[in-house]
C-alpha cells in the first residue's frame, strides 16, 4: 500500500519581546484567523468609540480588553494577555499599541518569508 507523507516544512515564526518576555509569532492559519477575528470584533467597538458621546466607556474598555485578550492568547500563547497586562490599568490605548506592534511584526514576517 502506498502512503502519503508531507514534506518536512518549518512554519516561519518571528521572535518578539514584550515587557522583557519573549514570544513567538507563527506565520500560520491560526494567526491569520486571530487577525481576522480581532478585526471583525473591533469594527463595532471602533464605531462606538467614534461617537462623540459614548456613555458606556466602561463597556467599551471591557470589550477592547476581551477582544485583545483573545487575540494575544491566540497569537502569542495561553496567558499572554495576563502576563503582558498583569499590573497595568485598563487602557484602550495600551491595548491597541500592543496589537499594532504585533501586526507590524507579522507584516515584517510576511515580507521576509
Amino acid at each position: 500500500m502506498k502512503d502519503f507523507t508531507f514534506e518536512d516544512k518549518k512554519i516561519k515564526k518571528r521572535q518578539i519581546s514584550i515587557r522583557g518576555k519573549k514570544y513567538y509569532i507563527r506565520n500560520d492559519v491560526k494567526t491569520m484567523k486571530a487577525i481576522e477575528r480581532y478585526t471583525l470584533s473591533m469594527t463595532p467597538v471602533i464605531k462606538k468609540m467614534e461617537l462623540k458621546n459614548v456613555k458606556d466607556t466602561i463597556g467599551v474598555n471591557i470589550d477592547v480588553s476581551r477582544i485583545t485578550k483573545r487575540f494575544l492568547d491566540d497569537t502569542l500563547g495561553k496567558h499572554a494577555y495576563d502576563n503582558i497586562f498583569f499590573d497595568r490599568p485598563m487602557d484602550i490605548e495600551d491595548h491597541c499599541k500592543v496589537v499594532q506592534f504585533i501586526f507590524e511584526e507579522i507584516a515584517k514576517n510576511e515580507h521576509t518569508a
